[in-house]
């Protein structure tokens, strides 16, 4: 009995570790430019501006839009990103503002398939019941 709730545990956590190495997926697609509605070429006083007024706007406690608090935070990241030379610098060159992120590319020398979002439950109740 305390071995299946063991296995259970170890692969509970494995499915919540591998379900959370996706949260940067944002960052795919996602331009600081538009988002903020500035030039590629935008000076640091237009960027501000524009911060100011789409962060007033958009800021969660005056805008009752649902979706006012992810708006704010990507006006956020979006104005962190373009203030920052070295943020700016690596998200131009790896689309990261942290930089080149191999690491999360790498697996733990499993097969893929174990981290494939169809299969985890199915692995999962298997190896909790050997």
């Amino acid at each position: 009995m305390i071995s299946i709730v063991l296995n259970l545990a170890v692969w509970l956590a494995i499915y919540l570790i591998t379900s959370g190495l996706k949260d940067e997926e944002w960052l795919k697609g996602f331009d600081p430019y538009s988002v903020l509605g500035v030039p590629h070429d935008a000076s640091m006083k237009l960027i501000k501006a524009q911060y100011r007024k789409l962060s007033l706007q958009w800021h969660p406690d005056k805008n009752p839009d649902p979706n006012s608090a992810q708006m704010f935070f990507l006006i956020n990241k979006a104005k962190e990103i373009l203030t920052d030379p070295v943020k700016k610098e690596n998200f131009l060159m790896y689309g990261n503002p942290e930089g080149h992120s191999g690491a999360s590319k790498m697996t733990i020398a499993l097969p893929t398939f174990l981290f494939d979002k169809k299969n985890q439950l199915y692995l999962l109740i298997f190896f909790a019941f050997c």
